[in-house]
């Protein structure tokens, strides 16, 4: 009886460890090549997953792509037979906390531990080599890391956002990919083996070898400014992504480029002094930071794209005269006040000041080609422009929806020849409009403008039938010398103007030809000469005047 109960416990002991495996492998999917298993997809719900050595007999050397994608466990244990580890294997396992890498992984996969969020320890193997591109991304449990002395190369974004705090770097590391540790906002500091041939470091922060380039700024180095050091030639791309800390920079004079993206998401960044040689300055370099005030250095020629897109508090920008082009949205939703483009501006980008809610007064040069499409759109604060002769087309939407304009004059100049739909759409307080040249194209340009006026001066052809349905009037007033009227009367200075009827005009005076101009009247001529005169005539030794539409 004994010996039946012993062996019946041993048989069932031996159908435990017959069904162990079985249940293991109902848990994973796998696929068979040249006698060994790639686990290809896992199924189970427990919080602790082993993967088996073997299944079938076969031993198990592979972790395909997406194998543990979105899966709720906490710890993973891979067999040592493992020898590759696929594309995002683990990508969004948002609870893994721990993770050892057998000893034969030489290579980590692009995105292999993407938005980990859990994951606070990885033990790496000693011979590993490559980390793939958005390896470690998001994971932001993730802290101190020392790289095995055998590692080579850091892919594009492996730690984006991931929350290292301290990274060391060892002697054999030669390649760092862009936006390595871009975004790490508690990373403190970056150490490089003295030996590395391609990287340095100083204090806690990344360089090439010899200090020329600075590669990583570290988030929070505890102090609020920055001076890069003399000798940095070049800022890489995304060096400062979203320190958070910084509030002051000072460029070195031997910076000569700063690359895209470099101080993007600084958003306590609210001064940097840029060095003189700076003569390049990348794609959204200070894009969403908190600058207030820059002066672009004068050997700057181009504007990039995006350069202070979504700078809210940027209420001052001045552009040296040099600069050809501005880049698309280089301003969008900046808070300037004012801006004066120099005449070297040949190309403004589209939306380059979109939705600037700031923005009052527009200076064009006279080397812009066209306004491009929505270019100061939903300007609302913009009361007047003057379009240079040198435009000669004015983009879709280039004004649309800038609802204070009108309340000043706006004028286009003779080289426009073509306005497109929508470029002063929607402008409720666009009273009146004066062209100096000939009738341009437009098709819907003016739609939604309820009351609208439109003036030529003499010599303007193609007015006859107005522009878009609304009549044109010939704008010509004039000063009439031998009427009698012209002179001083009493103790006033005055004299008739004289014109088409239902023109509106302003008279201005000054004591200097070059201003500044005083608005002394602004009336409309109706049915006759318009007397003007002047009582404070006496106070001058001397006055000028001048008529100009308003």
């Amino acid at each position: 009886m004994k010996l039946a109960t012993t062996w019946k416990i041993l048989y069932l002991l031996g159908l435990g460890l017959l069904l162990l495996p079985a249940v293991a492998r109902a848990q994973f999917t796998f696929t068979t090549n040249n006698g060994t298993i790639q686990i290809t997809r896992y199924y189970g719900t427990n919080d602790a997953v082993v993967v088996p050595s073997f299944i079938n007999g076969l031993p198990v050397t592979s972790i395909a792509q997406f194998t543990f994608t979105c899966c709720n466990m906490t710890s993973v244990s891979l067999p040592e037979s493992i020898t590759n580890i696929g594309d995002a294997a683990f990508e969004s396992s948002s609870y893994l906390t721990n993770l050892t890498i057998p000893s034969a992984i030489a290579h980590l996969g692009n995105g292999v531990f993407n938005e980990c969020w859990s994951l606070t320890g990885i033990s790496f193997p000693t011979n590993l080599m490559t980390i793939g591109d958005q390896a470690f991304q998001d994971c932001k449990s993730l802290s101190g890391l020392t790289l095995p002395a055998t590692v080579t190369s850091i892919g594009t974004g492996a730690f984006f956002k991931s929350g290292l705090t301290n990274m060391v770097v060892g002697a054999t590391l030669t390649n760092i990919g862009d936006y390595a540790f871009m975004g790490c906002a508690k990373l403190t500091n970056l150490v490089v083996n003295g030996q590395n041939p391609a990287y340095s470091s100083s204090g806690g922060v990344l360089f090439n070898k010899d200090k020329t380039v600075l590669c990583q700024y570290a988030a929070a180095p505890g102090s609020n400014s920055y001076l890069l050091p003399n000798g940095v030639t070049n800022i890489w791309n995304y060096a400062f992504y979203s320190c958070t800390n910084l509030n002051i920079v000072h460029i070195s004079d031997t910076v000569a480029c700063i690359g895209s993206n470099a101080f993007n998401g600084c958003m306590l960044l609210t001064n940097i002094n840029l060095g003189s040689n700076v003569s390049s300055i990348g794609t959204g370099a200070f894009q969403s930071s908190g600058l207030r005030s820059i002066t672009l250095p004068s050997r700057l020629t181009m504007i990039a794209d995006y350069l202070c897109y979504g700078c809210g508090n940027l209420t001052n920008v001045t552009i040296p005269a040099g600069v050809t082009n501005i880049g698309r949205s280089a301003f969008y939703q900046a808070g300037i006040a004012n801006i004066a483009i120099p005449g070297s501006v040949a190309t403004l980008g589209d939306y380059a000041f979109f939705s600037c809610p700031n923005l009052q007064t527009i200076q064009l040069g006279d080397g812009i080609q066209r306004i491009s499409q929505f270019a100061f759109s939903s300007c609302y604060d913009v009361v007047s422009i003057n379009i240079p002769n040198s435009v000669g087309s004015i983009g879709y939407g280039a004004f649309y929806y800038c609802t204070s304009l009108g309340f000043g004059p706006v004028t286009i100049g003779k080289g426009v020849t073509n306005i497109e739909q929508n470029a002063f759409g929607c402008c409720p307080f666009l009273r009146n409009v004066f062209f100096l040249g000939n009738a341009p194209a437009a098709s819907g340009a003016f739609i939604n403008d309820t009351v609208l006026r439109f003036y030529y001066l003499p010599g303007g052809k193609g007015w006859e039938n107005g522009l878009e349905g609304i009549p044109a009037t010939l704008w010509n007033p004039q000063i009439i010398f031998a009427d009698g009227n012209f002179g001083v009367r009493g103790d006033q200075f005055g004299f008739n103007i004289t014109g088409t009827t239902n023109i509106p005009i302003v008279v201005e005076a000054s004591t200097n030809l070059n201003g500044p101009w005083v608005t002394l009247q602004s009336p409309t001529l109706t049915g006759g000469p318009f007397y003007f005169s002047d009582p404070q005539k006496t106070i001058y030794p001397r006055r000028f005047y001048r008529i100009r539409s308003p």
